[in-house]
């Protein structure tokens, strides 16, 4: 049984490489998401800005929600753009999707703002959690095991 898939085991050393780093990264994400939600604090904070990125890829443009933030916390401003815990984006593929993601923060407003005490650089808007590391992880470990099923049955 011959699959076409990469011509060269670069190709595929490459494929399981990328797929072992979205492992890696969408495990570390989910656990920093998990911890920084058992872990967190409040504070006030101000809606800076929101917008919606436009982003043109392959597949099409997605479109990623921003909204920036600012706050203080022991005698130190700081600012974060990062609306859940695990810091990994949600991106949508219509930019009303993206805009409906952000529509109850506005410029200048009060926002409760969390993050782990000690790491007030990890803050977040929404204190839930979000699928997107396991998704991360579960795309990664797919890409690295075709990697290796092309390196077995590929040409």
């Amino acid at each position: 049984m011959e699959i076409n898939g990469p011509s060269s085991n670069r190709q595929v050393l490459l494929m399981v490489l990328i797929g072992l780093g979205m492992v890696g990264y969408g495990g570390y994400s989910h656990m920093v998401a998990s911890s920084n939600l058992s872990s967190s604090i409040m504070v006030n904070g101000t809606i800076e800005s929101t917008g919606v990125d436009r982003d043109p890829g392959r597949r099409g443009t997605d479109y990623r929600p921003e909204v920036s933030y600012s706050f203080s916390y022991n005698g130190s401003e700081h600012t974060n753009d990062d609306i859940y815990p695990s810091g990994i984006t949600r991106d949508y593929d219509f930019s009303y999707e993206a805009e409906d993601e952000i529509e109850e923060y506005e410029e200048g407003e009060n926002v409760t703002v969390y993050f782990s005490p000690g790491y007030p650089d990890q803050a977040f808007l929404r204190h839930e959690s979000t699928n997107r590391p396991i998704i991360m992880m579960a795309a990664g470990a797919s890409f690295a095991v075709l990697g290796v099923v092309f390196s077995i049955f590929g040409s």
